[in-house]
């Protein structure tokens, strides 16, 4: 539901189309590992009486936050201060580091804003990656 014909994207080459097409899933991946690091290392964010890997728990926990089911079975356990502000802040970061990739590839990758737009191109990125993780798909320049 990306849909914007405004601004973003204008004519990218083949690098910028498979960036286009990738970025969701880079992101997205980004956000389960840095999910996966949190509950696996933090102390108390997946129960400690569940039997089975860590490691999959930790993926089944940062999964369940991220797509904000939060069905509680395994995770959190019982999360100190630390697991506290991980909890609070994970999607925070998530989304600071999705635009900031989304930026990177936006002002640096050619094509991917039209050349023809008056102004920051860094304004143009913040904007076209911002528009294109929330899906709103203005159309409006």
């Amino acid at each position: 539901t990306i849909g914007l014909g405004d601004i973003c994207p204008g004519t990218p080459d083949m690098v910028g189309r498979i960036f286009l097409s990738l970025y969701p899933l880079m992101g997205g991946l980004a956000l389960v590992g840095l999910g996966m690091m949190g509950f696996y290392w933090l102390p108390g964010l997946i129960a400690s009486d569940v039997p089975g890997s860590k490691i999959i728990h930790a993926f089944y926990c940062s999964v369940i936050t991220l797509t904000t089911i939060g069905l509680g079975d395994i995770c959190p356990g019982t999360p100190d201060m630390v697991g506290r502000i991980f909890l609070s802040l994970y999607p925070l970061m998530g989304g600071l580091a999705l635009v900031g990739l989304g930026m990177m590839g936006f002002y640096w990758l050619p094509g991917l804003i039209a050349s023809d737009v008056p102004g920051s191109k860094i304004i143009h990125a913040f904007y076209c990656s911002v528009i294109t993780l929330t899906t709103i798909g203005l159309g409006d320049i």
